[in-house]
């Protein structure tokens, strides 16, 4: 295969990779157009059902995000309100909801008020400018793969220079990147009661109140209907269904 072809090949795959399919598909706008309808007119119980189900399809703004944690609040779900204040923090960023968080869970009872974890900074600059980097590393890449074609000259320590700063960028750039897609954690939230199990069987040693109802766990793995968490330097197994994933 000719270097021509391995760059155009090269080419697409980075394009491809840095524009990822974006907002909401077809028949979902007039949905939530009623339910931001409902919402305004007070009709919360046809906003909440709306909501919910373009969620759950997967597509979701920052005033969906907070409308449905009014709503939960307000029916004294917390655990449930808790979960979308805190996608919305993580997905549009907002400081200030760590303390409305906090209030929470201490309404629903919780001692261990833990609302944050380290990854909240990290996932938040991704989602902010994720997309940004992946056009800036397919654009660096396709620049570098076309200094493959540029005829070599006498040594030009200019040319050189650019050559190590574009080849560095793209490095760094595409380290950052993957380590995104392979060591991101995958996080939930608690959302229901549940004892905390020393292997995944309901058999092993059991104890309770060892994370808060609402605290944003990660879990590092899974067997059959159990989720192993972690947060605070502590794991327990825990029934899959009492998680919901952010």
């Amino acid at each position: 295969m000719s270097k021509k072809n391995i760059v155009f090949i090269v080419g697409i795959f980075l394009l491809l990779m840095a524009h990822p399919a974006t907002g909401f598909a077809e028949g979902v706008d007039e949905r939530l157009t009623r339910a931001d309808q409902a919402f305004e007119q007070q009709q919360y119980t046809d906003a909440l059902s709306g909501y919910e189900a373009i969620y759950g399809e997967g597509y979701f703004n920052e005033k969906m995000l907070y409308r449905l944690a009014f709503m939960h609040e307000n029916l004294k779900n917390y655990p449930a309100a808790i979960y979308y204040l805190k996608k919305a923090a993580q997905e549009f960023g907002n400081e200030s909801s760590e303390a409305k968080i906090k209030q929470m869970m201490q309404m629903n009872g919780g001692t261990r008020l833990f609302s944050a974890d380290g990854w909240d900074a990290y996932l938040l600059f991704y989602n902010r400018y994720g997309t940004l980097l992946w056009i800036g590393f397919a654009i660096v890449g396709l620049g570098m793969a076309a200094t493959l074609f540029v005829p070599k000259r006498s040594p030009n320590s200019l040319r050189s220079v650019g050559l190590i700063s574009g080849w560095t960028l793209f490095a760094v750039v595409g380290i950052f990147l993957l380590h995104h897609l392979v060591r991101s954690p995958h996080r939930a939230v608690l959302v229901e009661k549940t004892s905390f199990y020393d292997f995944p069987s309901y058999a092993a040693n059991s104890f309770s109140n060892v994370f808060s109802l609402g605290e944003t766990v990660a879990v590092t793995d899974e067997e059959d209907i159990w989720s192993l968490v972690e947060a605070g330097g502590r794991e327990f197994w825990v029934p899959r269904r009492v998680l919901r994933d952010l």
